[in-house]
């Protein structure tokens, strides 16, 4: 099991460092949620991942702090058949309300 997360995590560390920055990270979330428009994946959104992954605010990804993101957000041993990787994420995300318009 940890080994094809390994696997994953090489796969996108790009520059072969042993970490992932943060233009690697945005390439594997494009790849593992299928969004192949750089616009269909919101900069608040990886911003956010981004945050929560990168544990010591070192700048960059290791793989003891991609292991539990990982097992959180992509891993599908355990998910209800049918659930998108995403909703834990967007669970965690508070909600912003909007300003109602007055016409």
């Amino acid at each position: 099991f940890i080994e094809a997360i390994k696997r994953e995590f090489d796969r996108f560390d790009g520059d072969g460092s042993g970490a992932i920055e943060y233009w690697e990270f945005c390439q594997l979330l494009s790849n593992l949620l299928g969004v192949h428009d750089p616009a269909g994946l919101p900069d608040n959104r990886v911003r956010s991942f981004w945050r929560e992954i990168d544990d010591n605010g070192s700048g960059q990804i290791d793989f003891s702090e991609f292991i539990p993101w990982y097992i959180t957000y992509f891993d599908t041993t355990g998910r209800p058949q049918g659930t998108s990787p995403l909703e834990e994420f967007y669970k965690k995300i508070r909600p912003v309300p909007f300003p109602i318009c007055a016409a």
